[in-house]
């Protein structure tokens, strides 16, 4: 949500239950696609799928962007550039609607791979964040070195900083550092109405969290939202 309470974004999520019905948690079902290549062809289903939904809610949100977590496999040993140009031309959106994120950035900032998928994507302009900032991946050097328009401020830091005076001022100065480059900040992690409250009085571009949805499937997406599932 933007800080006028407007949908601006979803992210989307990858979710697979086994034929008994058993879900696969994502912190298992990623290393497991990975390790065996098929994060490739199932990162490029998800692009194309994501963008397919962006369509859809841009029915009624005319500026809603859609948000991908890319995996370190997919920019090293995929097309992604081209996979991403692709189903942009057939979803005839334009390449600003579309946010990607790197989590394992902390490993990759270094990978003339990455700086040349990174360049290219921003100067289509493709929004580029840094996700999970404020834990051991995500940090300052990737700000400088990664270049992303939009930072996304960790919702474990969220929690700590609603709780602790001390992480709170930091986050207040994260907020006002971000904004002084002329970066978006996102926070994730707000779940209650008064959380909601305190990050609002700090002014971010954009709020994240359970309190707004729980992650659901794309069809209750659309209904929550009052958009046509059909």
């Amino acid at each position: 949500m933007s800080g006028g309470e407007e949908l601006y974004a979803a992210e989307a999520l990858l979710r697979y239950s086994t034929p008994e019905g058993d879900a696969i948690p994502p912190y298992e079902l990623i290393p497991i696609l990975e390790d065996s290549g098929l994060i490739v062809p199932v990162g490029k289903w998800i692009i194309r799928n994501a963008l397919d939904m962006c369509m859809r809610c841009r029915k009624k949100y005319p500026d809603f962007r859609v948000s991908i977590n890319l995996s370190y496999i997919q920019l090293l040993k995929s097309p992604l550039f081209e996979e991403i140009m692709d189903a942009l031309a057939q979803s005839s959106l334009p390449p600003s609607c579309l946010i990607v994120e790197l989590t394992e950035s902390g490993h990759l900032e270094n990978s003339p791979v990455v700086q040349n998928v990174w360049n290219k994507l921003r100067n289509i302009d493709v929004n580029i964040a840094i996700d999970d900032f404020g834990t051991g991946y995500s940090n300052l050097q990737n700000i400088g070195s990664l270049r992303p328009n939009i930072v996304k401020i960790d919702r474990s830091f969220t929690s700590k900083a609603l709780q602790n005076e001390y992480e709170f001022e930091l986050l207040i100065h994260i907020i006002r550092m971000v904004h002084s480059i002329g970066l978006c900040l996102v926070v994730e992690g707000i779940e209650t109405q008064d959380e909601l409250t305190k990050v609002t009085s700090l002014k971010p571009d954009y709020i994240q969290g359970y309190f707004y949805s729980m992650p659901c499937p794309k069809d209750e997406f659309l209904k929550k939202f009052g958009l046509s599932v059909a």
